[in-house]
């Protein structure tokens, strides 16, 4: 990877996991830690719930890093920071929606993951009430993990890989927040070279964007007529998309709406990560 990629801005700095011991969880929690680690930030883990048995089978933040080869075999925790510059905070709360709003009011954090099912609602930890209030009090970005279909991080290796990322665009809300963390994304992938998949769903003119030009990063413009869902789940399979990158309205979070917006019936129904992006106010 070219040095050269590191002149934008970090990704982000810090990292909100909320964790479970499903698949998804276990998902959700490599693409977390591993954001965490290439941008040297902070990895807050939420455990909801009563410790038990079945958080014993969740790997550990030490385990992972060992398995990944970040760090040696029996490592201390210690090391996590001195060797990798991130700090590691775990938080148990018995209820996830209280746990990450209180969270989020009393930390800054820049990204939140969360695990999500296709084809049905979020996973039990994210009620779309609590979801809504989270979003639209502290506007933060979150990335949407499903449980089956593709990551962009390898549970096994730790490997992060973006190669194509498709960018829903149109004229409201304004599509360059997610164009921005798009290109951020880019920065850490194992790739040589990141295609970034401009799509406008419409019957008007597709809106002008200037693009950032890098080395290592190209741009495409795709047009269609339709359902903007339909089209945009139709474009991440034809694309063989890593990421979807969607901007969300100001003042209301990724969950404008809740019920029938565009980015929740596509998190609702993907088998891709969804990054959604709120406009500042």
């Amino acid at each position: 990877m070219s040095t050269t990629r590191y002149t934008y801005e970090p990704f982000v700095e810090s990292v909100l996991c909320v964790a479970d011991f499903s698949h998804a969880g276990l998902s959700a929690f490599a693409h977390a830690l591993t954001l965490a680690i290439n941008a040297r930030g902070e990895f807050v883990l939420l455990q909801p719930g009563k410790p038990g048995k079945e958080w014993a089978q969740m790997p550990g933040v030490r385990e992972m890093l060992e398995k990944w080869g970040y760090l040696e075999h029996g490592s201390n925790r210690g090391e996590v920071f001195d060797k990798l510059a991130v700090r590691v905070v775990k938080i148990e709360v018995a209820d996830a929606y209280k746990g990450v709003l209180e969270v989020l009011q009393r930390r800054s954090v820049d990204l939140v993951v969360v695990p999500s099912e296709p084809h049905g609602d979020l996973v039990s930890l994210l009620k779309p009430s609590t979801a809504e209030k989270i979003a639209h009090e502290t506007r933060t970005m979150t990335l949407f993990v499903p449980a089956h279909g593709k990551g962009f991080v390898s549970v096994d290796k730790g490997e992060l890989k973006l190669k194509n990322i498709l960018i829903p665009v149109n004229y409201e809300p304004n599509p360059r927040p997610a164009m921005t963390y798009a290109m951020r994304s880019a920065l850490f992938s194992s790739e040589e070279m990141i295609h970034l998949h401009l799509l406008y769903v419409g019957d008007r003119p597709a809106p002008v964007l200037r693009e950032t030009e890098k080395p290592y990063l190209t741009w495409h413009q795709l047009k269609r007529k339709g359902d903007p869902t339909e089209q945009i789940l139709k474009a991440a399979e034809e694309l063989d998309a890593d990421l979807i990158v969607m901007a969300t309205r100001s003042g209301s979070g990724f969950f404008d709406s809740w019920r029938g917006s565009v980015p929740d019936k596509v998190v609702r129904r993907t088998k891709w990560p969804v990054l959604a992006v709120p406009l500042e106010e």
